[in-house]
């Protein structure tokens, strides 16, 4: 008999069970992931759907949060994969450059509503090109609002300095030290104390 595998303290499940339940779902899920004519509020009620079910299943009790969390990963990986599959089949248009405002919103955590700063009319990827300097970071968006957020209620009347060392070459160093020791980039708040102090 297999060990219990852990979700959490509450839940206890057979990772065989897991495995079995997404099995079965594979063929509902890889339809969804490869067909490029399922339109994205499809795309987020199925991959919803599958999300729901193996919570179901395996009784792993998820909140709506992890729901959200696991939904906006899976979109944001079969959009990404669908944009590679119409890039190599020489289609013009990305998938986020098409999606609008409206249907992001949906998607993304943003209970500070950071997504309402842009208007009805912009599509994902021109808020992603604007926020993270490329077109296919759309769910990124609201999260690096809320990263710079407290940056901002700190140093809010220091601007125009925050900009400058921002551009700065001691800037880069800092974030190219800080990411050969610890294994990723700092947060802004870390990055502009390191900076401003």
């Amino acid at each position: 008999m297999q060990k219990p595998f852990r979700m959490g303290s509450k839940c206890p499940v057979q990772v065989t069970e897991f495995s079995d339940s997404c099995m079965r779902l594979q063929g509902e899920f890889s339809k969804l992931w490869q067909d490029a004519t399922v339109g994205f509020d499809q795309l987020q009620v199925g991959i919803r759907s599958i999300v729901e079910t193996i919570d179901s299943e395996c009784k792993f009790q998820w909140t709506k949060y992890v729901h959200d969390s696991l939904v906006r990963k899976f979109v944001f990986a079969a959009v990404v994969h669908r944009t590679k599959m119409m890039a190599r089949s020489a289609r013009v248009s990305s998938s986020w450059d098409d999606m609008p405002m409206q249907t992001l919103r949906r998607f993304v955590a943003d209970q500070a509503e950071y997504l309402r700063a842009f208007p009805d009319d912009f599509t994902a990827g021109l808020a992603s090109d604007m926020i993270c300097g490329r077109r296919d970071r759309g769910l990124l968006v609201s999260m690096y609002a809320c990263l710079f957020h407290e940056a901002e209620k700190l140093w809010h009347d220091r601007e125009d300095e925050v900009l400058q060392v921002l551009a700065s070459r001691e800037c880069a160093d800092v974030v190219h030290a800080f990411q050969r020791k610890h294994g990723f980039p700092p947060c802004p708040t870390v990055l502009l104390k390191a900076l401003l102090s």
